[in-house]
């Protein structure tokens, strides 16, 4: 019954409701979007990859489509408030936290910091390490040209 419910949202120009992620690196990460203020580092613990990592981890050269998908579109929640202007996502080092089991600043490779004309000029994909295309997104580390 569920997947009939879920078969019904469909991706177009105006609604989307994934991210895709692609990790060019030769290390497998985790993403997740942060819902608060970085770098308050007691929040990094709560993050929901410990409860369901094969969802927020992407392997070596690899690509996850499941960490950014959300029922609602990011239009609308820009649009409604949900988020003021701006969605952070974090990249974290998988070695480190599942060796640590802790998340925090050492852990954190990457922060993107999002507005949605960020994502509609992205294609609605990330990368890390950044991309060419993503120089102009704000982001911890700052984008350095290689």
């Amino acid at each position: 019954m569920c997947s009939l419910c879920l078969g019904c949202i469909h991706e177009n120009e105006h609604s989307h409701h994934t991210i895709t992620f692609y990790n060019n690196s030769d290390k497998d990460i985790y993403v997740v979007q942060s819902d608060r203020d970085y770098p308050d580092t007691a929040s990094l613990q709560r993050y929901v990859f410990w409860s369901q990592p094969q969802i927020y981890k992407v392997a070596s050269h690899g690509t996850n489509t499941n960490a950014f998908w959300r029922r609602s579109s990011y239009e609308s929640s820009f649009k409604t408030g949900e988020w003021q202007d701006t969605i952070i996502v974090l990249v974290f080092d998988a070695e480190i936290l599942e060796i640590n089991k802790i998340a925090d600043d050492g852990s954190v490779l990457q922060r993107y910091d999002l507005s949605l004309q960020d994502l509609q000029r992205l294609n609605w994909t990330l990368s890390y390490p950044p991309t060419e295309r993503m120089k102009d997104i704000k982001m911890w580390p700052r984008f350095e040209k290689k």
